[in-house]
């Protein structure tokens, strides 16, 4: 009878062993899941460049990535016009001397985006100069905008 439990025990063991297995499998698929949910920038014309110039509405410093809402002047339209702006996220733009009060509301801006390919009014922040003081503030795009920057 004790050869049977032991036995037994061994077959246990072997599924045990199976199942350790699977549940590393689990585990190493689970820490993958934060890289396939990153998104990417397809959205946005990395082919098409724009200058817009505005009032900085709001100011989002979060994760994944910091935006804000930049509001265009009428020029002869009856409503300004609202921009989202998406950007790095703070860990990077730190990188790039960013802090969380580098914009405010209220802040008059140049700012050089990509826009989106869907003509909506969003961008992928290059740089943005506050037209106040001229100070410039650059991102991992800067290279790229630089001389296009007013």
């Amino acid at each position: 009878m004790r050869a049977d439990r032991h036995k037994d025990q061994s077959a246990c063991n072997s599924g045990n062993g199976a199942g350790l297995g699977f549940g590393l499998f689990c585990a190493a698929a689970l820490m993958a899941l934060p890289a396939l949910a990153h998104h990417s920038y397809a959205a946005y014309d990395v082919n098409q460049t724009l200058t817009l110039k505005g009032t900085v509405e709001t100011f989002q410093w979060s994760n994944p990535h910091s935006t804000f809402t930049l509001v265009l002047e009428a020029d002869g339209r009856s409503e300004p016009i609202r921009w989202n702006i998406i950007t790095s996220s703070p860990a990077i733009l730190k990188r790039f001397g960013w802090r969380q009060d580098s914009l405010k509301s209220g802040d008059r801006v140049s700012v050089v985006c990509n826009p989106v390919t869907d003509g909506s009014h969003a961008g992928r922040l290059h740089a943005v100069v506050l037209l106040d003081t001229g100070q410039v503030l650059k991102t991992a795009l800067s290279a790229e905008a630089h001389s296009k920057i007013d």
